[in-house]
């Protein structure tokens, strides 16, 4: 028994083929299946921490190699709110995370930075902004 769970309860819970490779693995022992399903699980924890860590630091390096390759200061509007150097669809990004922020009363220019996906940070790496 783990943390309040029994293995009976564990099975039930976790369908056949997620669970198939983990008792293949464990030759057919369950006990030691889900203990090696448990581990995978902090494992996999593990690694989305670093993943989000990973994020905050490259968005916050895009947005300051881009505020100063732009001039920010001088300029007075942040990069990413001037078209160019964004194309449509990453202006369509930035203006539905800054709805999304004024209607909670939070919109900063850190907020929106943060409220952006992966996904736009990894375009901003991408063919398009060469």
């Amino acid at each position: 028994m783990t943390h309040g769970y029994t293995l009976p309860a564990m099975r039930q819970a976790i369908s056949e083929p997620r669970f198939a490779p983990y008792l293949r693995e464990a030759k057919g022992d369950e006990t030691a299946a889900l203990e090696l399903y448990k581990w995978s699980t902090r494992m996999t924890s593990a690694a989305y921490e670093l993943i989000a860590h990973v994020e905050v630091f490259m968005r916050n390096a895009i947005d300051r190699a881009l505020s100063q390759g732009y001039r920010d200061e001088t300029c007075g509007i942040p990069w990413l709110l001037r078209e160019p150097p964004l194309k449509v669809e990453a202006m369509r990004r930035v203006t539905d995370v800054r709805d999304r922020l004024r209607d909670q009363h939070r919109e900063s220019r850190h907020q929106i930075v943060a409220g952006l996906s992966f996904g736009f940070w990894a375009g901003m790496l991408g063919p398009r902004y060469e």
